[in-house]
């Protein structure tokens, strides 16, 4: 018999999880971009990328 707590932790819901993470994350940090228009390279650097 399965323990009751261990039902709960499944392969699915454990990606769905960290692909809810990593989504909230994701928007944090555009909407970081956008408000605080740090340059990080400059021209300079950019023509050997």
């Amino acid at each position: 018999m399965k323990d009751e707590s261990t039902k709960k932790h499944t392969v699915h819901h454990l990606l769905a999880h960290s692909y809810s993470v990593y989504f909230i994350l994701l928007l944090v940090g555009v909407v970081l971009d956008t408000i605080n228009n740090i340059k990080i390279y400059g021209k300079s650097t950019k023509q050997y990328l």
